[in-house]
């Protein structure tokens, strides 16, 4: 049996950052909870400073501002796969490349390529208004057509579940520069 009293002194010990431990009872989560000066952090480093991912795109459009317009959300370029023809492929680099398993993957898809990629993924997710064979295989076919902030949403309520949740505005101004105009 765990000691669940000993698993946050550990933790911090190890990382004074650690602020508490996040365990969720049959799901895959089981790890601290780090909280430094700056929030953004921790988005992309875990408890030991090694990076992590926060999420990858995979399109089949050509263009280099979708790379450019990812980047703002945090998405390394080399996370971006442009011109995808056989999606799975792709997620299975992504997968490789970032030592996750698929099962650890939510991927968001609206088209009959992306169909195999929603079967392979923990949690597969398709807009309103996605093909039906997209509808068919997701697990969650959300009530929120394509480009109205569907991925935000389902990821909003995917970390709200697991206590990650945070917003800093003053954070937020200073890293975009926020201006009163």
């Amino acid at each position: 049996m765990v000691d669940r009293q000993a698993e946050p002194a550990e933790a911090r010990a190890k990382n004074p950052d650690t602020v508490a431990w996040l365990y969720i009872p049959g799901a895959e989560v089981d790890d601290p909870v780090m909280q430094a000066e700056d929030n953004g952090y921790y988005l992309k480093l875990d408890e030991n400073g090694d990076k992590t991912v926060s999420g990858g795109v995979i399109t089949g459009g050509r263009s280099l501002s979708i790379t450019n317009r990812f980047r703002t959300n945090g998405i390394e370029p080399e996370d971006v796969y442009l011109g995808s023809r056989i999606k799975i492929i792709d997620f299975d680099d992504f997968c490789r490349r970032h030592s996750l398993r698929r099962e650890e993957v939510m991927y968001f898809g609206d088209d009959v390529p992306d169909v195999e990629v929603i079967r392979a993924a923990g949690i597969g997710v398709c807009p309103s208004d996605a093909a039906i064979e997209c509808k068919e295989a997701a697990d969650i076919v959300s009530d929120r057509p394509g480009g109205k902030a569907l991925v935000r949403k389902h990821i909003e309520e995917v970390m709200r579940l697991q206590g990650t949740w945070t917003f800093d505005s003053h954070a937020y101004a200073a890293k975009y520069k926020a201006t009163k105009e």
